[in-house]
Formats: structure tokens, C-alpha cells, sequence
């Protein structure tokens, strides 16, 4: 990521060549990632921890929603007219993008393996409840 940064920085890499990058990152070596870290023996305690590390994000973006909702109940936002922003900014992470190459340099498979189902629950969390922060018909949420 360093290196990304200062080629940009020194004009190395032109801004198309990083969309380019980009896109290669998010739809080839993330999902080669994931599918490699699948490729591996599964075991009952795998598994288990696996449905332990869902339950375990969903209960963490439950609390996340409900401290936003506190939070943006608050006097001090009440009269923000970008208080949906905020509320979705605080609640979901782009983890997707470099927390996949990231964790697998810094974890290796197993961990990619284990942040499986954290971006799942993440996922849909975002398009289902976030996405109702920015439709104009929308309760608050």
C-alpha cells in the first residue's frame, strides 16, 4: 500500500492505471484469495469456528447499529441534514478492498478463511440496512 501511495504521490502511476489496478484487485486477486483459503482440509472445529466468527459479527454490527442509532440521537445531530452519512460511515468498514490482500500477507490462509465470514455478514448488513440510510423514503434508521 506504501508503494501504491507514493507512486501516485510521484506521479509514477497515471489515474487510470490505478482504476485499472483497482479493478484487478477487486475482481481478480481478492476472490482468488478467498478461493484459496477454502482449498484447505475442513475439519469440525473449522467449522465451527467458522459459524462462531458469523454469529460473532452479527452480534458486533447489531451493537454497531444500535450505538449509531444512540449516537445519532443525540441533540447535537438531530438537525444534520447529513446525519445518514454519518450513520452509515460509523457502522460499515471497506474491508473488502485491501482487508482481504492485507490479511492474507499479514495471517496467510487461514485468516483470509476466517474474514470470509466477517465480509459476508458485513455485505449484508450494507445492502440491506445501509442502503436505507440514503433512500429519501426511508424511516430513520
Amino acid at each position: 500500500m506504501g508503494i501504491g501511495f507514493t507512486c501516485q504521490r510521484l506521479k509514477v502511476l497515471h489515474e487510470q492505471t490505478i482504476k485499472e489496478l483497482t479493478t484487478i484487485l477487486i475482481n481478480v486477486v481478492s476472490p482468488c484469495l478467498i478461493f484459496n483459503s477454502f482449498h484447505q482440509k475442513m475439519t469440525t472445529n473449522l467449522l465451527q469456528t467458522f459459524w462462531w466468527t458469523i454469529l460473532a459479527t452479527v452480534i458486533s454490527f447489531s451493537v454497531s447499529v444500535f450505538l449509531g442509532k444512540l449516537l445519532f440521537s443525540l441533540p447535537t445531530f438531530k438537525e444534520n441534514d447529513q446525519q445518514g452519512i454519518y450513520k452509515f460511515a460509523v457502522t460499515y468498514t471497506n474491508s473488502g478492498f485491501m482487508g482481504i490482500p492485507l490479511i492474507q500477507a499479514l495471517i496467510g490462509k487461514q485468516g483470509t478463511f476466517f474474514s470470509v465470514p466477517f465480509l459476508v455478514v458485513n455485505n449484508i448488513f450494507l445492502w440491506t440496512h445501509g442502503v436505507s440510510f440514503f433512500r429519501s423514503e426511508s424511516v430513520s434508521c
